[in-house]
């Protein structure tokens, strides 16, 4: 589980560092836990 919650923690550590942050990392985000509840799902 920790695992798939660093893309987000990497993030809001980003974003606490003042790195600017486009839509296109949201937009990853969303696909990583799509995939992560596909293959949960099974």
């Amino acid at each position: 589980m920790t695992t798939y919650l660093m893309p987000i923690v990497s993030i809001i550590l980003g974003i606490l560092d003042g790195e600017a942050i486009d839509m296109i990392y949201f937009m990853g985000i969303g696909l990583i836990l799509s995939g992560i509840y596909l293959v949960q799902k099974q």
